[in-house]
Formats: C-alpha cells, structure tokens, sequence
C-alpha cells in the first residue's frame, strides 16, 4: 500500500505544490507515524522526509521505497519461499504467469496469461530468488 501511494504521488505535477504537500503528509502520517500502516523505516529517513513535507519533491520517498524494497527482499521474500503456502502452490497447476521487473527499485508485477501445462511463474521465482542470492536485482531474463 505504502509502494502504491508513493508511485501516485510521483506522479502529481511538481507545479502543484499545494497537492503534493497534501500528499505527502497524508504518506507521512500513515505510514512513518505510528499507525496501524506503520512501515518499517529507519528514524533517520522519517527524519529527512519530515523536513521534506514543506516543500515536496516526486523523489522525496525515493529512498524510503528503496529501503522497503530490500527489506522486503531480504526478509519477506525468503519467508515466502520457504512457507507452507508456496510450497503447496508450488505443486498445482495454475494459470500461466510471468514477472517484470518495472525498474531496479520497483515491485514485481505479475500478470495472467493464458492457461498452460506448466507453472512458469514458480520458475521465474526460483531464478529471481537464486539470482538475488548471487546478488542480482534482476527478476527475468
């Protein structure tokens, strides 16, 4: 959620001050105070973009997504792949899928296709969890 609102706010026009200082501390509120949305960010980059909130920039949160993203990648992921839940979705079959990096910060995007035999989606997680191991930040080839 916290990914989603950022990438919105990146896009309000920079000349709109006004809304992008309402954006901003709308983010800030929910997810750098403590809420019940509270993502885990060092004080340091809570600091920085609470001096930002006066004067706003598209790339204010660009470290805090920066910083989500490895944790998330480092941590969550590793959970996820090790987990009851994958290991049973693992073995079904499913709707073919695949996965784009949209850039080197940003979140997987993982999209339907067409039905097939095979579960691709489990191989382009495997390859992106063995690549990360070997210290890549590419999902696919």
């Amino acid at each position: 959620m916290f990914w989603v609102e950022v990438e919105k706010f990146k896009k309000i026009d920079p000349t709109k001050q006004d809304r992008m200082k309402e954006k901003a501390r709308d983010i800030y509120e929910k997810y750098m105070c403590p809420t019940e949305f509270e993502v885990n960010l060092p004080y340091k980059l809570r600091q920085s973009v609470l001096r930002s909130l006066e004067s706003p920039s598209p790339e204010m949160f660009q470290s805090c997504q920066r910083t989500i993203f490895l944790l998330m990648l480092h941590g969550t992921f590793d959970y996820f792949l090790k987990s009851e839940e994958y290991r049973k979705f693992k073995g079904m079959w499913f709707d073919c899928t695949y996965c784009t990096v949209l850039n080197f910060t940003s979140v997987i995007q993982v999209r339907k296709e067409s039905v097939c035999e095979s579960p691709p989606i489990i191989e382009k997680v495997e390859h992106f969890a063995s690549s990360r191991r070997q210290g890549s930040n590419l999902c696919c080839d």
